[in-house]
Protein backbone atom coordinates (compact mmCIF):
# COMPACT_ATOMS: atom_id res chain seq x y z
CA UNK A 1 0.00 0.00 0.00
CA UNK A 2 2.72 2.65 1.18
CA UNK A 3 4.57 1.56 -2.69
CA UNK A 4 1.18 2.45 -4.56
CA UNK A 5 0.45 5.64 -2.91
CA UNK A 6 4.40 6.90 -3.12
CA UNK A 7 3.72 6.05 -6.93
CA UNK A 8 0.68 8.15 -7.01
CA UNK A 9 2.45 11.10 -6.04
CA UNK A 10 5.55 11.01 -8.03
CA UNK A 11 2.65 11.17 -10.85
CA UNK A 12 0.72 14.22 -9.29
CA UNK A 13 3.82 16.22 -9.23
CA UNK A 14 3.67 18.20 -12.33
CA UNK A 15 6.66 17.60 -15.10
CA UNK A 16 8.94 19.86 -16.24
CA UNK A 17 8.08 20.56 -19.83
CA UNK A 18 10.96 19.45 -22.22
CA UNK A 19 12.38 22.09 -24.19
CA UNK A 20 10.75 22.19 -27.85
CA UNK A 21 13.72 21.40 -30.92
CA UNK A 22 12.89 25.11 -31.89
CA UNK A 23 13.91 26.62 -28.36
CA UNK A 24 17.04 24.43 -28.74
CA UNK A 25 17.78 25.81 -31.84
CA UNK A 26 17.37 29.00 -30.52
CA UNK A 27 19.91 28.46 -27.41
CA UNK A 28 22.07 27.46 -30.16
CA UNK A 29 21.83 30.00 -32.45
CA UNK A 30 22.57 32.44 -29.69
CA UNK A 31 25.60 30.54 -28.40
CA UNK A 32 27.08 30.38 -31.95
CA UNK A 33 26.43 33.90 -32.69
CA UNK A 34 28.12 34.82 -29.24
CA UNK A 35 31.15 32.33 -30.49
CA UNK A 36 31.78 34.25 -33.48
CA UNK A 37 31.51 37.52 -31.80
CA UNK A 38 34.43 36.63 -29.50
CA UNK A 39 36.29 35.36 -32.50
CA UNK A 40 36.57 38.60 -34.41
CA UNK A 41 36.99 40.61 -31.64
CA UNK A 42 40.03 38.27 -31.07
CA UNK A 43 41.17 38.13 -34.44
CA UNK A 44 40.90 41.82 -34.31
CA UNK A 45 42.98 42.32 -31.22
CA UNK A 46 45.64 39.62 -32.85
CA UNK A 47 45.57 41.53 -35.91
CA UNK A 48 46.67 45.24 -34.08
CA UNK A 49 48.91 43.31 -31.89
CA UNK A 50 51.15 42.06 -35.10
CA UNK A 51 50.91 45.85 -36.56
CA UNK A 52 52.28 47.08 -33.85
CA UNK A 53 54.73 44.11 -32.40
CA UNK A 54 55.49 42.77 -36.30
CA UNK A 55 58.53 44.24 -36.31
CA UNK A 56 59.96 43.40 -32.67
CA UNK A 57 61.95 40.40 -34.66
CA UNK A 58 63.52 42.78 -37.08
CA UNK A 59 64.25 46.00 -34.43
CA UNK A 60 66.24 43.08 -32.11
CA UNK A 61 68.49 42.53 -35.21
CA UNK A 62 68.78 46.31 -36.23
CA UNK A 63 69.46 47.86 -32.34
CA UNK A 64 73.42 46.23 -32.76
CA UNK A 65 73.76 48.40 -35.98
CA UNK A 66 72.86 51.76 -34.30
CA UNK A 67 74.84 50.49 -31.26
CA UNK A 68 77.93 49.76 -33.62
CA UNK A 69 77.12 53.34 -35.23
CA UNK A 70 77.22 55.11 -31.95
CA UNK A 71 80.19 53.57 -30.73
CA UNK A 72 81.94 54.55 -34.51
CA UNK A 73 80.78 58.06 -34.05
CA UNK A 74 82.70 58.27 -30.26
CA UNK A 75 85.71 57.58 -31.95
CA UNK A 76 85.39 59.80 -34.83
CA UNK A 77 86.47 63.49 -35.21
CA UNK A 78 84.43 66.19 -35.62
CA UNK A 79 85.64 67.72 -39.08
CA UNK A 80 85.72 64.24 -40.73
CA UNK A 81 82.84 64.44 -44.02
CA UNK A 82 82.85 60.52 -43.08
CA UNK A 83 81.28 61.39 -39.63
CA UNK A 84 78.78 63.88 -41.19
CA UNK A 85 77.77 61.08 -43.26
CA UNK A 86 78.00 58.23 -40.05
CA UNK A 87 75.52 61.17 -37.89
CA UNK A 88 72.85 61.23 -41.19
CA UNK A 89 72.60 57.25 -41.33
CA UNK A 90 72.33 56.86 -37.61
CA UNK A 91 69.69 59.90 -37.37
CA UNK A 92 67.84 58.17 -40.13
CA UNK A 93 68.22 54.61 -38.61
CA UNK A 94 66.52 56.31 -35.51
CA UNK A 95 63.50 57.76 -37.20
CA UNK A 96 62.61 55.11 -38.67
CA UNK A 97 62.77 52.92 -35.74
CA UNK A 98 60.79 55.42 -34.02
CA UNK A 99 58.29 55.48 -36.55
CA UNK A 100 57.38 51.95 -35.93
CA UNK A 101 57.34 52.80 -32.50
CA UNK A 102 60.75 51.78 -31.29
CA UNK A 103 62.41 54.72 -28.56
CA UNK A 104 65.09 54.87 -26.41
CA UNK A 105 64.96 54.38 -22.79
CA UNK A 106 65.91 57.39 -20.71
CA UNK A 107 68.82 55.81 -18.26
CA UNK A 108 71.20 58.30 -16.98
CA UNK A 109 70.31 60.47 -14.05
CA UNK A 110 66.55 58.17 -13.73
CA UNK A 111 66.37 55.96 -10.28
CA UNK A 112 67.45 52.64 -11.40
CA UNK A 113 64.29 50.31 -12.81
CA UNK A 114 64.60 46.48 -12.98
CA UNK A 115 61.54 46.90 -15.06
CA UNK A 116 63.74 48.08 -17.58
CA UNK A 117 67.73 48.33 -16.48
CA UNK A 118 69.77 45.45 -16.26
CA UNK A 119 72.62 46.60 -13.62
CA UNK A 120 76.09 45.25 -14.55
CA UNK A 121 77.68 46.90 -11.41
CA UNK A 122 77.63 49.52 -8.70
CA UNK A 123 79.73 52.29 -8.54
CA UNK A 124 80.22 55.02 -5.62
CA UNK A 125 80.02 58.26 -7.33
CA UNK A 126 80.74 61.61 -5.22
CA UNK A 127 77.73 63.35 -5.61
CA UNK A 128 75.32 60.72 -7.22
CA UNK A 129 71.60 59.86 -5.68
CA UNK A 130 72.27 56.48 -4.54
CA UNK A 131 70.37 54.15 -6.59
CA UNK A 132 70.48 56.25 -9.38
CA UNK A 133 71.71 55.41 -13.28
CA UNK A 134 75.56 56.93 -13.42
CA UNK A 135 76.34 55.36 -16.55
CA UNK A 136 75.13 53.70 -19.52
CA UNK A 137 76.92 50.86 -21.02
CA UNK A 138 74.10 50.05 -23.53
CA UNK A 139 70.88 52.07 -24.64
CA UNK A 140 67.62 50.17 -23.67
CA UNK A 141 64.88 50.59 -26.11
CA UNK A 142 60.77 49.76 -25.34
CA UNK A 143 58.14 48.93 -28.96
CA UNK A 144 55.46 50.89 -27.86
CA UNK A 145 54.45 49.87 -24.73
CA UNK A 146 56.84 46.39 -24.67
CA UNK A 147 60.46 46.38 -23.27
CA UNK A 148 62.51 45.55 -26.27
CA UNK A 149 66.10 45.20 -24.96
CA UNK A 150 66.71 46.67 -21.44
CA UNK A 151 69.58 49.03 -20.68
CA UNK A 152 72.42 48.28 -19.67
CA UNK A 153 73.60 50.54 -16.65
CA UNK A 154 75.80 50.95 -13.68
CA UNK A 155 74.45 52.25 -10.70
CA UNK A 156 75.33 54.82 -7.93
CA UNK A 157 76.02 53.17 -4.94
CA UNK A 158 76.17 54.08 -1.47
CA UNK A 159 79.39 55.50 -0.29
CA UNK A 160 81.46 52.91 2.38
CA UNK A 161 80.80 54.24 5.82
CA UNK A 162 83.42 56.01 7.37
CA UNK A 163 85.45 54.36 9.98
CA UNK A 164 85.01 54.79 13.48
CA UNK A 165 88.10 55.02 15.25
CA UNK A 166 88.08 54.75 19.25
CA UNK A 167 90.54 57.05 20.96
CA UNK A 168 91.14 54.59 23.71
CA UNK A 169 92.58 51.82 21.61
CA UNK A 170 94.98 53.90 19.37
CA UNK A 171 98.91 53.30 20.34
CA UNK A 172 101.03 55.82 20.84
Amino acid sequence: EIQAEQIEAKDAQPEEPKPTELELLKDQLIRLAADFDNFRKRARREQEELRQYGIERLARDVLPVADNLTRALSHATEDNPLTQGIKMVGKQLADVLASFGVRKIDSVGVRFDPACHEALSQQVVEGATPGSIVVEVEPGYHIHDRLLRPAKVVVAAEPPAATVVDETQQTE
